[in-house]
């Protein structure tokens, strides 16, 4: 009996050297991370132990402090970290909601770039090729991938996905989850989530010359793209294309001002013109001076002059005759 008694004790005090340890190292943990809300909740624990629990008198200070060590652990673990540990949860789950919100809407937007690259193209192909290039065509391309921290945008969405939508995980994230989520709320603090909607496509002019294949994304690029000088008729068949799109289908005409058209070259007119003609966009234009060869293309040429305005080189009054369709009127 003796010997189970003193082998017990032994047991005690070994078991009490080994969770004084085990405490010791949590207090000692806790205190290298005092800039964090995990020490002053271990300090909140600590306070409620000393002010629920009563001693009887006979334990020592080293003994006092064990079991209050003791009692703010069993606090910690047992109750404010599980409280915690909901409501980092629930934050996390809404973070990663809205980020993967974020992430389908941006994949959204590149189908639809594609598929609206796809009508673009086809309209040029069929309506807009010039006699002056072998083949022409205008495209969108996406840059959704290429924009700023795509990568963990995608990761984390992914991980939205599985966790939460697929299996029902609600635990805590990994390491590397929590690493992604902190760098991309760091790069969004810093600004450097910012991307405009005309950052995620590029515009594409595709042409073949002279045998050769060029191909243009910027303005500058856009402005070297032709050797002779048919860089405004391209950006004018972009806009010609987005007007078909518009009309969905119905046969209305537009009309189309361009202004000071006499800075062009006649022969850039005249391939405009034939252009618009066969897309049934009504050309609007003023000029302080137009060749007679132009001019001739034009169903009507109102010429303003001192003496009156001109239509087809007959004057007319336009201001007299509203006045006098008015007075007819009433």
């Amino acid at each position: 009996m003796l010997y189970d008694t003193a082998s017990g004790i032994t047991e005690y005090r070994r078991a009490v050297r080994g969770l004084n340890d085990e405490l010791g190292l949590l207090d000692s943990r806790m205190s290298s991370h005092r800039a964090t809300s995990i020490y002053g909740m271990w300090n909140e624990a600590r306070e409620r132990s000393r002010e629920s629990h009563v001693f009887s008198g006979n334990e020592t200070p080293n003994q006092q402090e064990l079991i209050l060590k003791t009692i703010a652990a069993k606090t910690l673990y047992t109750g404010i970290l599980p409280e915690q540990k909901k409501m980092l949860l629930l934050q996390e789950k809404n973070f990663s909601h809205m980020i993967s919100q974020y992430y389908h809407y941006l994949k959204e937007f590149d189908n639809r770039i594609q598929g609206f690259s796809g009508r673009i193209s086809e309209i040029v192909t069929r309506n807009l090729q010039f006699e002056a290039f072998e083949s022409f065509n205008i495209e969108l391309e996406t840059c959704i991938k290429q924009i700023a921290s795509w990568d963990l945008i995608e990761s984390i969405a992914d991980s939205y996905e599985n966790r939460f939508r697929l299996t029902g995980d609600y635990d805590l994230p990994d390491e590397t989850f929590v690493n992604n989520l902190d760098s991309l709320a760091g790069k969004f603090v810093n600004g450097q989530l910012k991307n405009e909607v005309s950052e995620l496509f590029n515009i594409v002019f595709k042409v073949t010359e002279n045998g050769k294949e060029k191909t243009a994304k910027t303005a500058k690029n856009l402005k070297d793209l032709s050797s002779n000088g048919l860089t405004f008729l391209l950006i004018c068949a972009l806009y010609i294309s987005l007007i078909h799109l518009s009309r969905e289908g119905q046969d209305v005409v537009i009309h189309w001002p361009v202004d000071e058209m006499s800075k062009l070259s006649n022969r850039n007119i005249h391939i405009l013109l034939q252009v618009m003609n066969r897309n049934r966009i009504a050309m609007v234009s003023a000029a302080p001076d137009l060749s007679t060869s132009i001019a001739s293309e034009f169903r009507s040429i109102y010429r303003i002059a001192r003496d009156g305005v001109y239509v087809n080189a007959e004057a007319v009054n336009p201001i007299g005759e509203a006045i006098t369709r008015r007075l007819l009127e009433s």
